[in-house]
């Protein structure tokens, strides 16, 4: 059987010098794609990067997670357009920001 990642963030690994042995380790265990996710402005571009030289195994949203959300933020979603009409597409729009876990706890 062969397994899609639909949620993992491969940059960290990249930025480490990793990739390739996480890479290797999760087709040996029958993860044959992987769906990168956008949280930031910052790693947009790695995961487009990534899905555009490995378009067999790695897939990329674009999106900004609840805890990146800063000052500059409406900039960044003005940006998310231009990546939907590039020649790799996203798989999807997201992170989107329903993360609850990460609201304020009430009193």
């Amino acid at each position: 059987m062969e397994w899609i990642d639909s949620h993992c963030h491969l940059d960290g690994y990249l930025n480490k010098g990793v990739l390739p042995e996480v890479l290797e380790r999760a087709k040996a265990s029958g993860v044959e794609q992987m769906i990168a996710i956008g949280t930031d402005l910052k790693d947009w571009e790695v995961n487009h990067q990534l899905a555009s030289e490995m378009p067999n195994r790695i897939a990329y949203t674009v999106g900004l997670h609840p805890c990146y959300v800063t000052e500059g933020w409406k900039e960044a979603v003005d940006q998310l357009e231009a990546y939907f009409s590039r020649p790799t597409l996203p798989a999807a729009l997201g992170e989107i920001g329903l993360d609850y876990f990460h609201l304020p706890k009430e009193a």
